[in-house]
């Protein structure tokens, strides 16, 4: 489950090393969950700051995409094909820094160092 890997890095990682930030959509036939925050706290993540926060439903695909999203896409092209295949990493001054898939997303150890090499260029 996407939710259960992120509430993995949320807890091994630390607020202090990584913001998460989920944006619930309709795009992808409308299974993706409401902004509910019971929700995503079933599954280990706050909801309301912490160093997770759930965003307002939105769009996350073609021209009315949110622009955090239109922005990603610049350094990242292409359309997100399934709820959890947007999954953007951020610098800590905002620039993209990397795409996955929660499908088959890095473990706890390839997340730090990704963080890590990002701190250190900064």
């Amino acid at each position: 489950n996407a939710y259960q890997q992120m509430a993995t890095w949320h807890r091994q990682l630390g607020k202090d090393k990584l913001e998460i930030l989920l944006f619930p959509t309709d795009d992808f036939n409308q299974d993706n969950p409401s902004t509910d925050s019971a929700f995503v706290r079933r599954y280990g993540l706050p909801s309301d700051g912490g160093g997770c926060t759930l965003m307002s439903k939105t769009k996350v695909k073609g021209p009315e995409a949110h622009s955090v999203f239109q922005f990603a896409k610049t350094a990242y092209p292409g359309e997100i094909g399934w709820n959890f295949d947007g999954a953007y990493l951020f610098d800590g001054k905002g620039a993209p820094r990397g795409k996955f898939s929660l499908r088959s997303p890095p473990n706890v150890k390839a997340m730090e160092e990704a963080l890590k090499t990002i701190a250190s260029e900064l």
